[in-house]
């Protein structure tokens, strides 16, 4: 056997041994990577449904006063497609939050079973002569050992980290402008229908009462809110879709970057 095939499978060896006793440092830093971008995602998720919850119930008040003719409206249902949009967007959010938790709690048994099996391999593979068919599968249970164990991870907790630096200004922007339309949202507080006194059945004194006024108020304060909102709509859409282009950035594409540009190295350098 060569040397250079003795000393891989003796650091091999060594750097499972260490990841199974120790603390494997990859698979770490990849849990850690997740965590952050499940929470980013998990913090955006409340703010989105804070606006939709809102919305919603707003869409349900009714400014109500009684005079000769009694009027009744409901001026916050034109918001009815911005709080849809919304509504979907939270799940999509809520979905990339999903993954990343998955991958930090799954990152962790995937590096054992990796340090596991690549221990399992390499005693065969360090004393198997080389070519045929049982070489041949021993080579690919190394591989895929130390894949799991060390370079899936170190690749992912790579891609996480440059995304972060990468992405960290928009995100924050973003997330800034869903907190400051959220907060707005959550100070629409639905009342009580407000009618109209008819103690001393005259319609002529309820003319001169102040309810009237208070009604046609809460008409313009509700019509002042949906003009925020529809305002705002283009401003929600565009800072969740950011918000999950850049959660994606950071969970899947840039770390599948990574690797496909790692895979592409290893190919090059073997032919």
């Amino acid at each position: 056997m060569s040397l250079r095939r003795t000393l891989a499978a003796l650091v091999l060896a060594l750097a499972a041994v260490l990841s199974l006793s120790v603390e494997n440092p990859a698979v770490s830093g990849a849990e850690r990577a997740a965590s952050r971008i499940a929470v980013a995602a998990g913090a955006v998720y409340v703010s989105l449904r804070a606006i939709n919850a809102t919305l919603s119930v707003a869409q349900e008040i009714e400014v109500g006063g009684s005079m000769v003719a009694s009027v009744n409206a409901q001026p916050i249902k034109v918001l009815e497609p911005v709080d849809d949009t919304v509504e979907r967007v939270a799940a999509a959010v809520f979905a990339v939050s999903v993954v990343a938790a998955t991958l930090s709690v799954a990152v962790g048994p995937l590096g054992v079973l990796g340090a596991g099996l690549l221990l399992a391999a390499l005693v065969p593979w360090f004393i198997a002569p080389r070519g045929g068919r049982v070489g041949m599968l021993l080579d690919r249970a190394v591989v895929a050992g130390a894949a799991l164990a060390f370079v899936l991870p170190l690749l992912f907790w790579s891609g996480a980290g440059m995304a972060d630096r990468l992405t960290e200004t928009r995100l924050t922007e973003a997330r800034a402008e869903l907190a400051e339309i959220a907060d707005r949202a959550r100070g629409i507080t639905p009342e009580e229908p407000q009618a109209l006194p008819e103690e001393d059945g005259s319609w002529f004194s309820d003319l001169g009462g102040d309810s009237i006024g208070d009604v046609w108020d809460g008409i313009a304060a509700y019509r002042d809110s949906v003009g925020y909102f529809l305002s705002e709509a283009d401003t929600i859409l565009s800072a969740s879709l950011t918000v999950i282009g850049l959660l994606l950035l950071r969970t899947l594409i840039l770390p599948l970057a990574i690797v496909g540009v790692a895979l592409w190295v290893m190919r090059r350098r073997r032919a």
